[in-house]
């Protein structure tokens, strides 16, 4: 709980600095450079974890990470960028809370996942906040 806690307020700084970016680079290359520039810090880590064998994990495993890195992270990261470049923050982060929808189509058709009734009334109540907000 603390480090989602410590996640979201360093989220919330990224947010801010991602839309001043926004008006001085194209979506692609601020998406690009925000992967690069974090892969040093990454590399670090590691050092400090178990790394399994990247020959042994199966084709489950590789066929998800490559659809993220050819087609979701870049589609995503375009769309993303130029609606912070277009629109306000105040608008466009509470529409970014609409993410926990969307996962429940896709978790229940990649891995069959469907949240519990407690998580279905979280994304009601977060439905209700982004509806009260807009």
């Amino acid at each position: 709980m603390l480090l989602a806690l410590l996640s979201a307020f360093l989220y919330s700084f990224r947010l801010f600095s991602e839309k001043k970016l926004s008006h001085k680079a194209n979506p692609f290359t601020i998406g690009w450079a925000i992967q690069a520039f974090s892969l040093p810090g990454i590399a670090l880590l590691l050092f400090f974890v178990n790394i399994p064998n990247f020959f042994s994990l199966s084709f489950n495993f590789w066929l998800p990470l490559f659809i993220i890195w050819i087609f979701l992270y870049p589609t995503q990261a375009y769309f993303y960028y130029r609606s912070l470049k277009e629109g306000e923050v105040s608008y466009v982060l509470p529409l970014m809370s609409f993410i926990p929808i969307f996962n429940i189509l896709s978790s229940w058709i990649l891995i069959g996942e469907i949240p519990s009734s407690l998580g279905f009334l979280g994304i009601l109540a977060t439905v209700a906040g982004i509806y009260t907000l807009n």
